[in-house]
C-alpha cells in the first residue's frame, strides 16, 4: 500500500507547486489543496470514537475544524479566485438561494458543499481524488489502528442475527461508506488498468462491507459500480459504444431523479408496478410522500423537523430517504433544480470530453440517491467537486479510449 501511496503522490505533480506561489492565484491552487486535506482529513478522524485529541475534546476539536476549514475557504473565494463579470453574475444567481435555504431549512450541509465548489476553481480535479485517495489511505489504518490497540472502541449493532461492527468508526455504515469512497477513488485513479483487477477489488470489498459493518447502502452501491463497470468494458466491443452508453448514462440519471419525485409525489396504491418498487426499497417513496404532505414545499426551503418528543426521548415520525426530495422539500424548488442542473451538464461534459468512469461513477450516485439522502454532502461524495468545471465552464482534459478494432463486433448507427 505505501508504495501505491507515493506513485500517487508522484502523479499530483507536487513539483508544480514551486511556481505556484509567485502570484495570488498561484497561492489560491496551493491554498485549496491543503484545505482539500485539512477538511477531508479531519472528516475522516473525527467520524471514529475517539474522544480525546491529547488535551482537547472530540467536539471542541470539531467545532474548531469547522470554524477553521469555513475560514480558510471564504478566503480562497474572496481573494485567491480571479472571475469575470459572468463568474460574478452566476456565482450570485447561484450561492444567494443556496444560502437563503440554508438560514430557512436550519440545515447547512448543501451549502457546505456549494462553497467547496466554489473554492475549486484553480484545482484539477484529477488531483482533487488523487488527493481524497491519499487522505483515504492514511487515516482508515490510523483508526483501524486505533481500534486493534484497544485506544478507542468500536459500535457493534444487530440486524436480524449479523453483528455489525464499525471497528473505530461511530457508526457500522461510516466503515462501509470510508471503504466504499477508496474503492471507487482507487477505479477511477487506475483506470486504464485491465478491468478484471477492478472487479476483483470491489468483489471484495462488497464482502467485507456485508461481513464486517453489514452496510447495504455501501453493498448495492458496490455491486451497482460493477455492473456499470462491466457494461463499459462491453461497450468497448462496439463501435462508438462508450459514447452510446455515456449517453444512456445520463439518461439514465435524469430518469432516477425524476422517478424518485415522481414516486414521491404519488399515492401508491397495491398492485401498480410502482408500489412494489415501493416495497422493495423499504417503502421509502411512501414515507417521503407522507412527509412531503405534512410539511408541504417551498421555493426556497424550510425547516423539516422528523422528529417529535415522546416520553423524554426524541422519536422519529417521518423521513426523508431519499437524496432528491430531502433537496427539494428541505432546500425547496430553486435549490433543488439547481443542484439537478448542474449535476447533469457536469455529466454532458463529460461526454463531450470521453470521461466515460466519471459519467459511470456519476450515475451510480444518482441512483444511490434513490435509495440515500446525503450523496449531495462532500463528504460522502468527493466527486460533486467535478460541478465546478460547470460552474466556471471549464473543460476536462479529454481522456483516450483505446478499442481493439479487432473485438467489436457490430455497430451502432444513429438515426
Amino acid at each position: 500500500m505505501s508504495g501505491q501511496i507515493q506513485r500517487v503522490i508522484r502523479t499530483t505533480d507536487i513539483n508544480k507547486v514551486h511556481g505556484m506561489i509567485h502570484s495570488r492565484t498561484g497561492i489560491g491552487k496551493v491554498l485549496i489543496r491543503i484545505i482539500l486535506i485539512i477538511w477531508f482529513a479531519s472528516e475522516i478522524l473525527l467520524g471514529s470514537t475517539i474522544e480525546r485529541f491529547f488535551y482537547w475534546n472530540k467536539s471542541d476539536i470539531n467545532s474548531f475544524m469547522a470554524l477553521l476549514v469555513l475560514a480558510l475557504i471564504v478566503l480562497q473565494i474572496v481573494f485567491f479566485q480571479k472571475y469575470s463579470i459572468k463568474d460574478i453574475i452566476f456565482i450570485l444567481v447561484t450561492t444567494i438561494p443556496i444560502a437563503i435555504s440554508a438560514l430557512n431549512s436550519g440545515s447547512n450541509n448543501l451549502l457546505s458543499t456549494w462553497l467547496f465548489i466554489l473554492a475549486a476553481k484553480y484545482i484539477d480535479f484529477e488531483d482533487i481524488v488523487k488527493i481524497s485517495y491519499v487522505v483515504l489511505l492514511i487515516t482508515i489504518p490510523i483508526i483501524l489502528f486505533m481500534f486493534f490497540s484497544g485506544y478507542i472502541i468500536e459500535i457493534t449493532m444487530m440486524r436480524n442475527s449479523i453483528v455489525r461492527h464499525s471497528w473505530g468508526f461511530s457508526h457500522p455504515n461510516w466503515l462501509g461508506m470510508r471503504v466504499f469512497q477508496v474503492v471507487i477513488a482507487h477505479c477511477y485513479i487506475f483506470r486504464k488498468r485491465p478491468i478484471i483487477f477492478r472487479i476483483l477489488i470491489i468483489l471484495f470489498a462488497s464482502y467485507f462491507v456485508y461481513r464486517v459493518p453489514n452496510c447495504q447502502t455501501a453493498l448495492y452501491a458496490l455491486l451497482l459500480f460493477a455492473l456499470l463497470l462491466v457494461l463499459d468494458w462491453a461497450s468497448g466491443l462496439v463501435v462508438d459504444g462508450h459514447v452510446f452508453l455515456a449517453k444512456a448514462l445520463v439518461l439514465v440519471a435524469i430518469a432516477a431523479n425524476a422517478l424518485s419525485v415522481i414516486m414521491s409525489f404519488t399515492n401508491l396504491r397495491k398492485g401498480t408496478l410502482l408500489f412494489d418498487l415501493d416495497r422493495m426499497l423499504s417503502r421509502r417513496f411512501s414515507q417521503c410522500h407522507r412527509t412531503m404532505e405534512h410539511f408541504g414545499i417551498s421555493l426556497l426551503g424550510k425547516e423539516i423537523n422528523l422528529y417529535t418528543i415522546r416520553m423524554n426521548s426524541s422519536v422519529q415520525i417521518f423521513h426523508l430517504d431519499t437524496a432528491y426530495m430531502t433537496i427539494l422539500l428541505r432546500y425547496g424548488v430553486i435549490v433543488y433544480a439547481i443542484f439537478s442542473v448542474f449535476f447533469i451538464v457536469t455529466m454532458i461534459k463529460c461526454v463531450n470530453k470521453n470521461r466515460f468512469m466519471l459519467i459511470i461513477i456519476y450515475c451510480m450516485y444518482a441512483i444511490y440517491g434513490m435509495m440515500e439522502k446525503n450523496f449531495f454532502m462532500m463528504s460522502q461524495n468527493i466527486f460533486l467537486f467535478a460541478m465546478s468545471y460547470s460552474l466556471y465552464s471549464r473543460e476536462f482534459i479529454a481522456d483516450t479510449v483505446e478499442i481493439n478494432r479487432e473485438k467489436v463486433m457490430f455497430k451502432l448507427v444513429n438515426t
